[in-house]
């Protein structure tokens, strides 16, 4: 779904290098990676729905041990928030989230899954993704 060369949405994600940059005609880069293109700085909205939709997918897999490296390219040579999630200024990747307090849950086509610090629902249909914090 997000990206339109590979069959496991999931399992793939938006690979959007400053390698397009240099493209000349705007039709050969990829839709998805068209708001990247000739950005000097971190598009902050749009990462922050990025990472809301991967995080929130994630969370609703998560296990003991289990990682997540959220980035826009793997591309180090490319702007630094392209690659560095704490440079993209995401403050959701620095919040506690504490044990989970028990699996996912599904009805229809949102899941949602609590934790000691937040509780997650995400619409695998919509993408759409809440977070709720707890206030300490």
């Amino acid at each position: 779904k997000i990206n339109p060369f590979c069959d496991i949405p999931i399992l793939c994600s938006r690979n959007c290098g400053c390698g397009w940059n240099y493209v000349e005609h705007r039709s050969e880069i990829p839709l998805d990676c068209r708001a990247f293109n000739k950005v000097a700085t971190a598009p902050i909205d749009l990462l922050k729905k990025d990472l809301e939709i991967a995080l929130g997918e994630f969370l609703m897999i998560v296990e003991e041990f289990s990682y997540i490296n959220f980035a826009i390219s793997p591309d180090a040579n490319c702007e630094r928030w392209r690659w560095d999630a704490h440079a993209m200024g995401l403050d959701e990747l620095l919040r506690p989230l504490g044990a989970p307090k028990g699996p996912p849950l599904r009805s229809g086509h949102w899941f949602s899954r609590h934790f000691e610090h937040v509780s997650v629902k995400v619409n695998i249909e919509t993408e759409e993704t809440q977070f709720i914090w707890k206030v300490d």
